[in-house]
């Protein structure tokens, strides 16, 4: 994983007996592949982020906008302390 905040969401994930795929490949109007961290296997797609760079925020928006038949969450710093996952 690309995150010690991934590892630790796995993790908590895994404790709370949930399936996950790590990073799901999806293909945006663009040709650009957009890999979500997390898809929990009733299909919401988790995407981690403590800094939002500006090319990240891009891609999020068009993943939004183009699947928007799928639940989606960003988890910040602050959902990851509210969930008990960092301290």
């Amino acid at each position: 994983m690309k995150s010690s905040w991934e590892v630790k969401y796995a993790c908590w994930l895994d404790k709370q007996g949930k399936e996950w795929t790590y990073e799901p490949k999806f293909t945006l109007s663009n040709n650009h592949i957009y890999l979500p961290d997390f898809q929990l296997s009733d299909g919401v797609i988790i995407e981690i982020k403590g800094y939002m760079r500006p090319d990240a925020e891009v891609k999020w928006r068009m993943f939004e906008s183009e699947y928007p038949q799928i639940n989606k969450s960003l988890l910040r710093k602050e959902d990851l302390k509210r969930l008990g996952i960092l301290t």
